[in-house]
């Protein structure tokens, strides 16, 4: 392969004008229609094969692999390349390879993608093309691929292909390193050279550990010391380490230098030096023992699964040391932590669901369940679920939701509800609900349950409270206060919530009109895979409104709505004109939105713009779009 690290090379490239590209991805059509080249080569290949002359007799694999790609089956054709890359079973021959490597990228098929970066990266098969390979490799994550990573930093640190970026190209090497590249000490001693902390710090542990070079505990820690004095958290965390373990003649103990640097880490989110400071308030190193300090920094740290703070945890629930008992929370966690094949953690749960606790018993289904062992977790759900275990009796209803037993579930859910559960209250509140009669003694109950929920801070019935406030249901309607309240719901994160806000700022239900307030609740929804908030952001970018107009990315998130089975992103797609099953089955093949957008694979169709038809499809009764009650 070239040598791209030397820059001259780059530079001459860009003097001939060797980086340059321009075609545009088109739907797969069959390749010899759109490859007739491509499509004579193959059968001038394939006819060398006696099989060509008989149909009927059996394919070898290599003589199938020729006649899918002749096809158009876009991974026959990779899978085909991959031979004549590597001469195998086949005479080697890089161009052919190239082309078939284009053909399928070009045609949307993600695996291609890489490889034919390396094909313009590395010139293999054509002429070497920098901005092409860049161009290839933004399309995919390429985190996991070690050369990948070289050559993208390389192309930040030169500004070549890509606007040049320092801090970038250091991230990207050490991603490399990371990932276990052979140059790993050069790589990590350039960048700390420069002065960049992570490098600084993935330098230290070289000489902490001996990796490629002797080790040195004292260039470790002066290393170390570098990198946090920059407010690295992960060297802070070490040095803390440091400090709290003693490292021979090297590093003292120092529990007021662990507590200064873990701190620090720790309050940067680090969950290891968390995990250390609650060791140090439990045992009391350097500090009075202080039970709940300990147990707020424990939990900190299991919140971010750190498995030795979730074992520590789990004691403190079900001993009450430092927080209140919660024997709940503390089965749970061992249940966490035996799905992870801790056999401590497992026995414990073991033993005390066989001694009769109920929420032992529903951890164990917990375990049982993750494991795929139905039939066992069951029997442990029934035994909890028998002594009132909410949680237990939730799980059921659920379970006989899914399986046709109205009856049942509606049972459980009453039951739980009655033990104060949130959810169950707000589940039972809802098999109540009867639309024949709103004012309805029922449904009178059915609103006291839920409202129970709400006073629980139930983020999904506080939403369902707007909802009544919105519609008139059970209550008089009043969209100010289903405002007032879907605001409720989405401080405490509930996605629905996200998606009324933003209709209300759209079509000033409760709240005056702002678009760009809209358009926000709108993105959020659908970043977090909300389908109605992906096709009310789809809407707002086919409009213009509250952001750039852009019918690409619009029709890009509606066709992911669309692919997830929401029925109203299927219909906007068909009201369109254009091919929704061509359109939903690149989306599940590209698995990005972004892909989606930057393919421009979907033609002249998206210069179409369809206002008045996609606006028509989620109509807004006219008693919402006021202000008022």
């Amino acid at each position: 392969m070239p040598d791209i690290s030397n820059l001259s090379t780059i530079g001459s490239l860009v003097c001939t004008g060797a980086l340059s590209s321009n075609w545009n991805n088109t739907p797969a059509i069959g390749l010899q229609k759109h490859d007739p080249l491509l499509y004579s080569e193959l059968c001038g290949r394939y006819s060398t094969y006696p099989i060509a002359l008989n149909p009927h007799a059996e394919l070898s694999p290599m003589q199938a692999l020729h006649r899918q790609a002749m096809k158009g089956d876009l991974e026959s054709m990779y899978k085909l390349a991959k031979h004549y890359q590597t001469g195998n079973e086949v005479e080697e021959d890089l161009y052919l390879a190239f082309r078939l490597i284009l053909f399928a990228a070009k045609h949307n098929y993600k695996p291609a993608y890489t490889e034919l970066g390396r094909c313009y990266a590395y010139a293999i098969g054509t002429q070497q093309d920098i901005i092409e390979a860049v161009h290839w490799f933004q399309k995919v994550d390429y985190s996991e691929c070690i050369d990948v990573l070289e050559f993208m930093a390389l192309c930040y640190h030169t500004g070549i292909g890509v606007p040049q970026d320092t801090t970038k190209a250091h991230d990207l090497w050490l991603d490399a390193v990371e990932k276990g590249h052979p140059d790993s000490f050069r790589y990590c001693q350039s960048v700390a050279n420069a002065g960049y902390a992570r490098g600084q710090f993935m330098l230290g542990h070289h000489y902490q550990h001996g990796i490629d070079i002797p080790a040195d505990i004292q260039v470790a820690l002066q290393l170390f010391h570098q990198a946090a004095e920059q407010g690295y958290a992960p060297a802070q965390c070490r040095l803390g380490m440091f400090y709290y373990d003693g490292l021979d003649d090297a590093v003292k103990k120092d529990y007021k230098q662990a507590r200064h640097w873990l701190n620090k880490a720790a309050k940067q989110g680090d969950h290891i030096a968390q995990y250390h400071l609650g060791e140090i308030y439990y045992n009391g190193n350097g500090v009075h023992v202080n039970y709940k300090k300990a147990y707020q920094y424990y939990k900190q740290s299991a919140d971010g699964w750190d498995i030795p703070a979730m074992q520590k945890l789990a004691h403190l629930y079900l001993e009450g040391i430092g927080t209140k008992k919660d024997e709940a929370e503390g089965y749970y966690l061992l249940a966490m932590l035996a799905i992870y094949n801790d056999e401590e953690a497992l026995t414990l749960l073991r033993n005390a669901a066989m001694s009769g606790n109920h929420y032992a018993e529903y951890a164990m289904w917990v375990y049982y369940q993750a494991n795929d062992d139905y039939e066992s977790g069951h029997t442990w759900l029934d035994k909890s679920a028998n002594k009132g275990n909410s949680d237990a009796l939730c799980a059921l209803a659920l379970h006989y939701e899914t399986e046709n037993g109205p009856a049942q579930a509606k049972r459980y859910f009453h039951q739980a509800a009655k033990n104060g559960h949130p959810y169950a209250q707000m589940r039972h509140g809802l098999l109540l609900e009867t639309f024949t009669d709103y004012k309805s003694p029922q449904n009178k109950e059915a609103y006291k349950w839920i409202k129970k929920a709400t006073d629980q801070k139930h983020p999904q019935a506080i939403y369902c409270l707007g909802n009544f406030y919105k519609t008139g249901i059970w209550v008089d309607a009043d969209a100010e206060k289903a405002f007032e309240i879907y605001n409720k719901a989405a401080d405490l994160g509930n996605v629905d919530a996200f998606n009324r806000l933003g209709e209300a700022y759209a079509y000033g239900i409760g709240v005056e009109v702002d678009d760009a307030i809209a358009f926000r609740h709108f993105q959020y929804a659908a970043e977090q895979g909300h389908s109605k908030g992906q096709c009310n952001l789809g809407l707002s970018y086919l409009n213009g409104r509250g952001c750039l107009q852009d019918t690409h990315l619009g029709f890009a998130w509606i066709t992911q709505a669309a692919s997830s089975g929401d029925p109203t992103g299927f219909q906007m797609l068909q009201n369109s004109g254009l091919d929704v099953t061509v359109l939903i089955e690149g989306y599940k093949t590209s698995n990005q939105v972004q892909r989606l957008v930057a393919d421009n694979r979907f033609g002249n169709n998206f210069d179409r713009i369809f206002n008045e038809t996609t606006r028509s499809i989620v109509p807004i009764p006219p008693s919402e779009t006021s202000n008022g009650k």
